[in-house]
């Protein structure tokens, strides 16, 4: 009986050692897996900002051992790190394609945080894609979440976030509104720097709507805040920059200069390059209005100008050309401004193309995505493979019969495997023939773009130099004429941009704005002057647009300032008639008409020579009648 009793007892021991062990091993597994987790969750925050693409690999390494060991918490946090890897990619369809995998997970384990952040998180990218109504109902979702979560400081965040939605739309009170709340729940929890931002997004809206005192007032409310909690440089360069441009708007030059400097120096402690290119811009600004010497703001514009290029920083740049033009016009160096202007015109145009090969580049990086995803199926695959022969070994070495059947259970699955991936893989042969056949869609067109553009500036060439050699002294004359053709031709790439399709523009839209502009431009309430349009619903491509448009605007022009008598009303009608393939477009006014033995191919004037070449490029007729009023028509094919 005792040596029982000890048997017993031994066998306990050995029971509950063993026990022990594993208890041990499975406490080491699972801080060796969190010890992996927080290296991986390192590397990609250590690489989002200087390589988006080496943090997506590690984000994707953290989602598969976090799948691993079914730990849904830590699923959902990589989809989440991954959706917004992918939108910093400008991959915005992947990234809400992941958010949205977050969200489930996260409403299933009822994680209201997290089921909170990716509401606000889908809702940020729907406001990039342009989508309002949806990125207004994702915050509102997300507001309610932290509502019930009791979270004051992202309930003022998301109303701050809902604030800039309208504000995108220029939907000013609706933005005021929701800002206006987010700074009273801010102000209710004493929460001053949140209170700040809120201040700082209505003195912008206020300052849009040129109600520059109010704007003022909350500027200097927010900067009052910052400086008292010790903001970042950058945080403070913000709030300097936002009170300069509001002196400067109010023609308070030495005032906005002061706050100019102040905004320099604090971007030179944050260390921003494009900051400190921005500031040094308005410094300048600021100093052509207090009457510098001029060859001091040349030479600070070419310093910017240089810097921009160096620092690859393309809106200001834009901005230097733009501003260093205005300048020039203002000194009435005519050659100059226009020599900055068609820069920035050209400068402009890039960052289209920019937009262009960003879109391409996305088209890019899902191709990548889904090319490395399936590499990682593939050996997922393999080692399932392996570790099924292993056990198929060891079964056949203890049972026959399991191991037969075992065989022919995996020899069916093996059958299923590959009639899978021949599908899978037949399914990305077709998204790569479908993305290869859109990226050589779009580089056709990119091609196009630019040959429109340089033949456009052409044209502008052609135009300033003609009108230089037949104009006298009248410069003003040669800078509104030049005006009017420059604008006639900026409206058809606006409508182009603008379209999706960049191969036609609608007709009918564009003559309604280049009418707005005659009617601004020339005031022609005041002059008593009416036009009256009646186009067909038509599509013209580019090339018949352009000498169109030109032919318009000469015109127009000539109605406008040579028809009509003094205090005389007038009215100018422009209207079309399509038959037979043909488009007739009628220009007439009821002024005192052409003159006597009027003769269009005896006319020496740069505006009939113009409208001549132009029909004759659009191998049109070219009618004259002189009926109550002058009569012009253009026939043309479409």
């Amino acid at each position: 009986m005792k040596n029982m009793y000890i048997s017993v007892s031994v066998k306990r021991c050995i029971i509950l050692i063993l026990l022990a062990v594993f208890e041990v091993t499975i406490a080491q597994e699972n801080l060796d897996y969190h010890k992996e987790i927080q290296i991986q969750d390192s590397l990609v925050k250590q690489f989002m900002e200087v390589s988006p693409k080496q943090a997506l690999l590690y984000a994707h390494i953290g989602y598969k051992k976090s799948k691993a060991k079914l730990d849904s918490t830590n699923i959902a946090y990589f989809y989440m790190m991954i959706g917004v890897l992918h939108k910093r990619l400008s991959s915005y369809d992947s990234a809400l394609y992941y958010y949205q995998k977050a969200l489930e997970i996260q409403q299933k384990i009822h994680h209201t945080a997290g089921v909170a952040g990716s509401y606000n998180n889908i809702a940020f990218v729907y406001k990039l894609l342009g989508k309002y109504e949806l990125s207004i109902e994702y915050y509102l979702k997300a507001l309610a979440e932290n509502e019930k979560a009791n979270n004051i400081k992202s309930q003022i965040t998301i109303l701050n976030n809902i604030g800039n939605v309208f504000a995108d739309q220029n939907q000013f009170n609706e933005a005021l509104r929701y800002y206006g709340m987010s700074a009273q729940l801010a102000k209710k929890h004493n929460l001053e720097q949140n209170y700040a931002q809120a201040c700082n997004n209505e003195g912008e809206i206020y300052f849009k709507q040129n109600k520059l005192e109010l704007a003022e007032q909350k500027f200097k409310e927010a900067y009052t805040i910052k400086k008292k909690h010790n903001a970042s440089p950058r945080m403070m360069a913000s709030a300097y920059g936002n009170i300069s441009k509001v002196f400067y708007a109010k023609q308070q030059y030495d005032s906005s200069l002061t706050y100019a400097k102040k905004c320099l120096e604090a971007y030179d402690l944050a260390k921003d390059a494009n900051g400190i290119n921005s500031a040094k811009m308005h410094i300048t600004l600021c100093l052509s209005q207090l009457n510098t010497k001029k060859q001091d703001i040349q030479q600070r514009y070419w310093e910017l100008i240089k810097n921009a290029h160096q620092n690859q920083d393309k809106n200001n740049l834009i901005t230097a050309y733009k501003d260093l033009s205005n300048f020039y016009a203002k000194e009435k160096n005519m050659d100059s401004a226009y020599f900055y202007l068609l820069s920035y015109l050209i400068y402009k145009d890039s960052l289209h193309n920019i937009r262009v090969t960003e879109k391409i580049n996305e088209l890019l990086t899902k191709y990548e995505t889904a090319q490395k995803q399936h590499k990682i199926d593939s050996l997922t695959y393999q080692n399932h493979v392996k570790e099924t022969q292993k056990k198929q070994t060891q079964l056949k070495a203890n049972i026959a019969v399991i191991g037969f059947v075992s065989f022919m259970a995996l020899t069916l699955l093996f059958m299923y495997l590959y009639h899978v991936k021949r599908k899978h893989n037949q399914e990305i042969t077709d998204k790569n023939a479908i993305i290869e056949q859109s990226l050589h869609h779009r580089e056709l067109l990119i091609k196009e773009i630019h040959h429109r553009v340089k033949n456009n500036l052409q044209i502008i060439s052609s135009l300033l130099n003609l009108q230089i050699h037949l104009a006298k002294d009248n410069v003003e004359e040669l800078v509104r004429n030049s005006q009017d053709r420059i604008y006639a031709m900026s409206i058809i790439h606006e409508k182009l941009y603008q379209s999706e399709n960049l191969e036609a523009i609608d007709f009918k839209e564009y003559i309604e704005k280049l009418m707005v502009y005659f009617q601004q431009s020339y005031e022609l309430n005041k002059r008593q002057i009416e036009i009256q349009t009646n186009i067909n619903p038509i599509f013209l491509d580019i090339d018949t647009l352009i000498p169109c448009s030109l032919i318009i605007n000469e015109l127009i022009t000539n109605s406008i300032k040579y028809a009509f008598e003094s205090q005389q009303k007038g009215i100018i009608q422009i209207w079309t008639e399509i038959k037979d393939k043909q488009c007739f477009l009628h220009i007439k006014d009821n002024g005192k008409g052409l003159p006597e033995n009027f003769n269009p191919n005896q006319t020496q004037s740069l505006g009939n020579k113009l409208v001549k070449g132009f029909a004759q490029q659009l191998k049109a007729k070219l009618e004259y009648y002189s009926e109550q009023g002058t009569k012009v028509s253009l026939i043309f094919k479409i």
